[in-house]
């Protein structure tokens, strides 16, 4: 009986750990907030975030509903190293990936490493939530 009580709970357990979690995307982009006019949804690769001192870098990855144009090209989605300034409640772009598909797929529309200019935190948006999440104070 001893057996069959500890058989029974290693499947449940192994049936637990193999299920997706409902935040995550795969193993390393963790859902952050969906748009308010649901056009787009962001994630943030949280094995990438770097803390000094008051400043944060990670990986955020912008996932498009539905096809935008980048001059002549068609694209669904583009990952941004960011930078958050926790204190100063600011962010910048670092480096911007653009690919043909959803979650960071498909061909590699455009890309730079142009360090962008500091912006301030609009309340309500994608990039609050992307702040928040960097900085601490939860999604």
């Amino acid at each position: 009986m001893r057996t069959l009580c500890w058989l029974a709970l290693l499947t449940i357990l192994s049936a637990c750990a193999s299920k997706p979690t409902s935040n995550s995307v795969s193993a390393e982009w963790d859902y952050i907030a969906r748009a308010a006019d649901r056009s787009s949804t962001i994630y943030v690769e949280g094995t990438s975030i770097r803390k000094l001192g008051g400043k944060v870098k990670l990986w955020e990855m912008l996932d498009y509903e539905e096809v935008r144009q980048l001059g002549s090209k068609e694209v669904l989605s583009f990952k941004n190293l960011k930078e958050h300034d926790c204190m100063e409640k600011k962010y910048r772009g670092l480096s911007v990936i653009f690919y043909s598909k959803n979650m960071g797929k498909g061909a590699i529309v455009y890309s730079n490493n142009d360090t962008r200019p500091w912006k301030n935190i609009i309340v309500g948006s994608t990039n609050e939530a992307s702040f928040k999440y960097a900085c601490g104070g939860g999604k």
